[in-house]
């Protein structure tokens, strides 16, 4: 089952868990073109035990009067599970009386616990609302906004009650609020708080009968209402809110109703998309370090100019999410028409876009339209060019670009006002449900289910799915001064509230009971993920899951509240249609391109299977102590290994039984070969138990061991004293990198496991002047491993007092656990022998530059056994760290544009290889060996610290450590091999240009290898796209 780790920066970074992953197959069955009522929708709010009616203002919209002002938009509605028993709850809001909380019994009953949760209010214009859990303690808060009634913070405190925080949290605002939206925009873990705002479009005349300020009584004073600013809340992580709105450059146009939250251009920071009422809409790119910036016109173009509602979704079955508006304002051309005289007109253009708000009241083609237009808004600080007057479908196109389509798509539809979004029919295609129609004193129009046809565009089949006309007719029950009053809706929200995997729609209509949509078409396969932080960003929003089904890529994310004034459920739904098998599914977090896992079958007959997965908040600022803390073992791990290659003349000469190169290749072999047969096992224990315990053991292991090689005497006991250090390296840096993986999950993971490494060339380094210890009468070859197992034993000391265990991130799932499941599962990954294959041929260089050129350039160039080892030593290691830091940055930078940035970055250093072999072979002085070897060392920074990087983009979380084990097998024992091979042809007088340049070529069909390889992430959504390309959905790109 997926890792859901969101990837943070700064404080907190929030970590995604799936709480459940259901997958239920069902009776197989063509999409009927047309079903029967009773295989359609069929509304039962009465009988689902919402008895709720949301009561608009008579002396604004009723008997009285009827102004036009935005109290006519009503009131919203919120979806969210309050009380963590695995079912959505809904809250409705109303304008005049009281809210209601309904509890979900199951079954598709609910049952009403406002009074005893405490969220009534009543005592003011309620407009929008969200559940979120801000402060993350398990529970879903409450915010509701209001219409200068001043908005809410409840806080939920987890046994059924809710307790007004507002003041505390320091979130009260007074004004003209709409949408509110809860998100992570800072990737701390803490969710932050976006608010919408409008206009002063109320008057200061307070009505003491209805407690409400009274509306603006026509258009034109609406229209010059002084706008009022968004407000961006930044969760402190303390329970309180800082107001970072001019900081961060969200203030915004004024006349804001909704947002919609995603990461358009993938670079792991949210951005957001604000529409305008009456003005074009913003779209803000999050720059990741605190600010927005306003790219609208470059990445959009034109946007609606009297917008209401937005929504994102995957229309077109790309694997990008495509961004929907929908414009109500513009509509408005016929006026206040209380006598229905535009209602041919309006059935007649109901799919038209026009080139202005006047609509069919003008002659768009007479001369010198287009320029009049232009003026006219330029007197209102409007660009004309800049906006289109209609719905506004942006088809995502990857990159950050994207193209307009509604009219084609068919979403261009008459006075529309909310969105919501889901797949009704189960076929993997998203359908679109649109709120719709003013209600008194106009006509009626009926709600737009538009049902996706898969190709790219939509039907609205609201009369044939049970949907349209609604129950109990088209006009309320209740007459307003005497007249029919027009039913109508406004909010709309998605959820499978009973369960069935069928997905249903509940409104909030205008001074009207609500409608709930039960869905009875028929069942067909699907999965539902419900994602949850364990400690920070309990909500997981922002997360954006995959699902592959052969060519099939399908994509949802995890919204907060947006479509206008409502949220629907977090549960992802993905419908298979009569799809039997589910490929794997990626979660994606904040920057990390999202890890890939293996997926449940979807068979025939009921299957359900409950995943459960837990994790620990990760905290960044430990994440760093975890790599400082682990830096010195990795030292001491390549310490003793510099040392034994940098004092061999002097082992050799103290040890007569070590009687020539070959012997001397034997003893290096026998470590790599232990390490090596060692590597899967210690990779697999360090998967099943605890990493800080195996890390640990290791290090005492390792103490012990260079201890004993300074009192060895004899080749035989070098022999085993070597082939025992293996066995313990071979647990280290599975386990540790490993447990790096686990803790940096985000931008900072390949830069982690660099600076990690750079204790690598640090020990190899210091062990490069070891030499001059082994020169030294006073000291000796003996004294430096005696001294070094002393060190180790005394480090081991903070080591276990400071370094802790996460909570493993792990799916029952029906992986297999076993060490042969966990073998064939990795062996049978196409990436993950392409990333083996790559590991190995430049490890074989890695190792003989390492063991062999201080002998070299010993031999080569007549120096001393000190000056030997610096030189082969000191500038390939310090090349190596600079690489590692470097290349680290570079690839974190790089995996936000493309799944493959690590990739391509360890295949740049593999390129460095190249010229860096060559001229260490052909070196005709020490400079040019040394300018050679300073270019192998930058590369195998690139190289070195993207390894387990990529590993963790291919591998589950769980086979991270085993498959890193299992890599270590392959390159070692080739390492290993290449040792002795390397030795044997000395022997026989090889000449090292030939050696070298053998070694450049395992380099260079390395780097044609890993290039190979693709996340998932990567080529199959090429490939959906292809697909569907191929079949005429999409435009060539």
């Amino acid at each position: 089952m997926p890792d859901m780790l969101h990837r943070g920066r700064s404080r907190r970074p929030a970590i995604w868990t799936a709480l459940v992953l259901s997958m239920v197959g069902c009776e197989r069955a063509q999409k009927p073109e047309a079903p029967p009522i009773d295989l359609g929708f069929q509304e039962r709010a009465q009988g689902a035990g919402i008895a709720f009616r949301m009561n608009n203002l008579s002396r604004e919209q009723g008997a009285e009067r009827f102004r036009i002002n935005l109290y006519d938009h009503g009131s919203g509605l919120a979806v969210g599970d309050v009380d963590n028993d695995g079912r959505d709850d809904i809250y409705f809001l109303t304008q005049h009386g009281t809210n209601a909380l309904y509890r979900n019994a199951g079954g598709g009953s609910f049952v009403d616990v406002t009074t005893k949760a405490g969220v009534a209010v009543g005592d003011r214009v309620s407009v929008g609302a969200t559940f979120a859990d801000y402060d993350n303690d398990g529970f879903a808060d409450l915010f509701v906004s209001s219409t200068r009634g001043g908005n809410i913070l409840f806080h939920n405190r987890g046994d059924g009650t809710f307790e007004d925080v507002t003041a505390a949290a320091g979130v009260a605002h007074v004004g003209h609020s709409q949408t509110p939206v809860f998100f992570d925009y800072d990737n701390d873990g803490d969710l932050d708080l976006f608010l919408t705002n409008t206009a002063h479009w109320t008057t200061d005349k307070f009505d003491i009968t209805s407690g409400t300020y009274e509306g603006k009584a026509s258009l034109p004073d609406l229209m010059t209402s002084p706008t009022e600013s968004n407000i961006l809340y930044r969760n402190n992580g303390d329970r309180t809110f800082t107001d970072v709105t001019a900081a961060a450059g969200l203030r915004g146009r004024g006349w804001a109703g909704d947002v919609a939250v995603f990461d358009y251009d993938e670079d792991g920071f949210m951005d957001l998309f604000v529409p305008s009422m009456f003005g074009r809409g913003q779209l803000y790119r999050n720059s990741g370090h605190g600010t927005f910036t306003d790219v609208t016109a470059e990445t959009l173009g034109k946007t609606s100019h009297g917008a209401i509602g937005t929504k994102v979704f995957d229309y077109d079955g790309d694997g990008r999410l495509d961004l929907f508006v929908v414009d109500m304002h513009s509509d408005m051309w016929m006026g206040l028409d209380d006598q229905a005289t535009s209602r041919e007109a309006a059935k007649e253009y109901e799919h038209r876009r026009f080139l202005s708000s006047a609509g069919p009241t003008v002659d768009e083609s007479a001369p010198g339209f287009v320029e009049s237009q232009r003026a006219e808004f330029a007197k209102h600080g409007e660009r004309y060019d800049a906006l289109l007057f209609g719905n506004a479908l942006y088809r995502n196109l990857g990159g950050g670009k994207f193209q307009e389509s509604a009219v084609s798509a068919g979403l261009e539809t008459f006075w529309p006002w909310g969105i919501a979004t889901g797949d009704f029919d189960d076929d993997g295609d998203e359908d679109v449900f649109i709120t719709s129609g003013m209600g008194y004193p106009f006509y009626y129009w009926p709600n737009q289910l538009m049902m996706n046809n898969g190709d790219g565009t939509f039907r609205n089949r609201a009369g044939d799915l049970g949907v349209e006309p609604p129950t109990g007719g088209v006009y309320q029950e209740q007459t307003i001064a005497g007249r029919q009053a027009a039913r109508s809706s406004r909010s709309a929200a998605v959820g499978d509230f009973d369960g069935d995997g069928r997905l249903e729609i509940v409104t909030n209509n205008f001074n009207d009971r609500p409608y709930f949509f039960a869905n009875r078409l028929p069942r067909r396969n699907y999965v539902a993920l419900r994602l949850t932080g364990s400690q920070s960003n309990r909500d997981a929003i922002g997360a954006l899951a995959r699902l592959w089904s052969g060519n099939t890529v399908m994509v949802r994310q995890v919204n907060p509240a947006g479509g206008y004034l409502a949220q629907s459920s977090r549960v992802l739904h993905f419908g298979l249609g009569d799809r039997s098998k589910v490929d794997s599914i990626q979660i994606r977090c904040g920057e990390e391109p999202g890890d890939q896992y293996p997926a449940p079958d979807s068979r025939a007959g009921p299957l359900s299977p409950t995943i459960s997965v837990t994790s620990v908040e990760r905290s960044s600022r430990y994440a760093w102590i975890v790599v400082a803390l682990l830096l010195p073992v990795a030292l001491l791990n390549y310490l003793d290994r510099q040392m034994l290659a940098t004092m061999k003349a002097s082992m050799v000469s103290d040890i007569p039984t070590i009687a020539n190169k070959a012997d001397w290749g034997l003893i290096l072999g026998s470590f790599k070969w232990s390490y090596a047969l060692l590597g899967p096992i210690a990779g697999y224990i360090a998967d099943r138990f605890s990493r800080r315990w195996v890390i640990g053991a290791s290090l005492f292991v390792w103490s012990v061991v260079t201890w004993w090689t300074g009192q060895c005497t004899t080749f035989n006991e070098l022999l085993t004293a070597r082939a025992f250090m293996g066995v313990s390296e071979a647990f280290y840096f599975p386990a540790a990198l490993a447990l790096i993986t686990e803790y940096h999950l985000g931008p900072t993971r390949s830069r982690a496991v660099g600076v990690h490494q750079t204790g690598i060339y640090l020990g190899q380094i210091i062990g490069g002047f070891a030499g001059y210890a082994a020169d030294a009468p006073a000291l000796g070859w003996r004294w430096a491993f005696s001294t070094s197992g002393i060190v180790g034993i005394v480090y081991a000391i903070p080591l276990a007092a400071l370094l802790r265990e996460p909570v493993r991130t792990r799916a029952d799932d029906g992986a297999p656990h076993t060490p042969t499941g966990v073998v064939r599962g990795l062996l049978g990954n196409r990436n993950f022998i392409l990333l083996m294959m790559c590991f190995t041929l430049p490890a074989i260089a890695g190792w003989i530059v390492r063991d062999w050129m201080p002998e070299i350039l010993r031999e080569r160039f007549s120096l001393s056994q000190g000056r030997a080892g610096v030189s082969a030593i000191l500038f390939v290691q310090i090349a190596s760290l600079v690489g590692a830091l470097v290349g680290g940055t570079i690839a974190d930078r790089w995996v936000r544009r493309t799944p493959r940035g690590r990739i391509f970055t360890s295949a740049i250093g593999m390129v460095l290889f190249l010229p860096a072999l060559f001229s260490v072979g052909n070196a005709s002085n020490l400079g040019i060996a040394i300018v050679g070897l300073t270019v192998f060392g930058l590369g195998w920074g690139f190289f070195d610290s993207n390894n387990m990087p990529i590993l963790s983009q291919i591998a589950r979380p769980e086979w991270r450590a085993t498959g890193y084990g299992i890599m270590n097998l392959v390159s070692i024992s080739c390492g290993g091999f290449g040792d002795w091979m390397f030795g044997a042809l000395r022997d026989r007088n090889v000449p090292l240009n030939l050696i070298f340049g053998m070694f450049a070529s395992f380099a260079l069909l390395s780097v044609m290898l890993i290039v190979m390889i693709r996340p998932r992430g990567d080529d199959a959504v090429a490939a959906a796209s292809r697909a569907r390309r191929q079949a005429g959905m999409l435009d060539p790109q």
